[in-house]
This record gives C-alpha cells, structure tokens and sequence, in this order.
C-alpha cells in the first residue's frame, strides 16, 4: 500500500495537484506564513533532507508526472508530514490523503518511497 498527500480539494483532477512540501514552500516563498511557521517549516524541510533519501529527479529522465508516494510502513516520514498539514490548513489549503495498491509504473523506490508515472495521479 502506498500513501500521497496532494494541495486541492475533491473536485480537482489529481494528476493536476502538486504535494504539500510543494504548497509549504510557495506559501513561504511569498511570505505568507508567520515566522514561526516559517521557522517550523525550515526546520522540518532540514529534517526531511536529512533522513529521507532523494530520489534522482534531476538526474534521471523521468517524465515531468513523475510523483513520489510513502510506502505505508514509513510511518516517521507520514507523522511528520502532519506538522506541515495543520500549518496549511491554517492558511485555508485542503490537504488529501490518497492510498492505492496500485501506484502506477514504478521508476525509483527505496526503504520510505516509490516514485512512479499513472495518468490517474
């Protein structure tokens, strides 16, 4: 089973929806959190870089659809993505949370995560 969390509500096409550290760093790029959310945000982000590996976008030549999903038993990584979620809502940004068996073509995985191209998602 695996997990993604995508910015958008019910109504919008998921392969059109792009993930919350996505939403997070617009929303903090145009200076429309408060500082402590800031803050949180950043230090969260350093988490993430620190103990989630990085699958090769920049350096693969996967399609531009290509998306990451959470294997369900990377709770860690899933628990702390919740931090960034109440930050968003705060700022009126839905947060979904998808699960399927089927992700699509698999292109990377790891321990945490897959990252695979569907024309569903």
């Amino acid at each position: 089973m695996y997990i993604r969390f995508v910015a958008g509500n019910e109504k919008e096409k998921l392969n059109t929806l792009h993930g919350p550290f996505t939403e997070a760093r617009i929303l903090r790029d145009n200076d429309k959190l408060y500082e402590y959310e800031v803050e949180v945000i950043n230090d969260i982000f350093s988490w993430y870089n620190k103990n989630l590996p990085c699958p090769p976008f920049e350096s693969s030549k996967w399609p531009n659809n290509a998306i990451t999903w959470f294997k369900v038993e990377a709770q860690v990584f899933i628990t702390k993505l919740y931090e960034i979620k109440t930050i968003l809502k705060e700022h009126d940004v839905q947060i979904q949370t998808i699960k399927t068996e089927y992700p699509g073509k698999i292109l990377y995985e790891d321990e945490y995560q897959i990252v695979s191209v569907s024309a569903k998602y």
